[in-house]
């Protein structure tokens, strides 16, 4: 059993006990307060956590927004050719 284990005797001391809320993360990243409407500065609330495709495909449809019907870009290697100890 690891540390990240439910019942890891360790887990407390590995794993922070009050999280950081995720919009906070974004404050930091970005400065922009998502819980905060931009025109009226009244606080929004989280209604619901779309999640599955379906569902999502059929909301950006209804609001007439593009379908990322690419996928995921490929991963690549790092630009070898501009590193100065690599030719």
């Amino acid at each position: 059993m690891g540390v990240l284990a439910p019942a890891a005797k360790w887990r407390a001391y590995v794993i922070p006990k009050d999280r950081t809320p995720w919009s906070q993360f974004l404050r930091q990243a970005f400065r922009v307060q998502v819980l905060r409407c931009a025109r009226c500065g009244n606080a929004r609330r989280i209604l619901a956590e779309v999640t599955g495709a379906d569902a999502v495909k059929g909301i950006l449809e209804h609001l007439g927004l593009p379908l990322d019907t690419e996928g995921p870009v490929p991963t690549r290697g790092p630009p070898l050719a501009d590193l100065p100890w690599a030719s």
